[in-house]
């Protein structure tokens, strides 16, 4: 059993809502960008942030939709962009895949998902 003798007596915080609310403090700004990943070939990811983001709560964040990544080679010339799926939290990009993290009804499994680049030719 837990000794609450120690605490001082707080009034339930779902009772003051309004309260709250103004006590919370408010970015002025959004980032830019969310993660920067450097994959197996040394290209850099960086995830697109949306206007409003939609994450699940930690330990794995998670986006419910799908997620655009800019990628940039070594040069820092830009690539293109390679959206992957939501509800994905990727892991590690290797040449061809993409691996990540995905939480289900069974807990966290891994996902591969292959990259198909578009070569530009018809």
């Amino acid at each position: 059993m837990m000794d609450l003798a120690g605490i001082p007596d707080e009034p339930d915080l779902r009772e003051r809502p309004e309260e709250q609310i103004r006590e919370l403090a408010i970015a002025d700004t959004l980032p830019a960008f969310g993660r920067i990943l450097l994959d197996r070939a040394g290209r850099l990811w960086v995830e697109r942030v949306p206007p409003l983001p939609v994450i699940t709560p930690e330990p794995l964040p998670v986006r419910r939709e799908p997620t655009p990544w800019d990628v940039f080679d070594r040069d820092g010339s830009w690539l293109g962009t390679v959206t992957t799926p939501a509800d994905t939290h990727v892991v590690d990009i290797g040449d061809d895949r993409i691996a990540g993290l995905r939480r289900g009804d069974g807990g966290v499994r891994v996902v591969v998902h292959r990259i198909e680049r578009d070569t530009g030719q018809d």
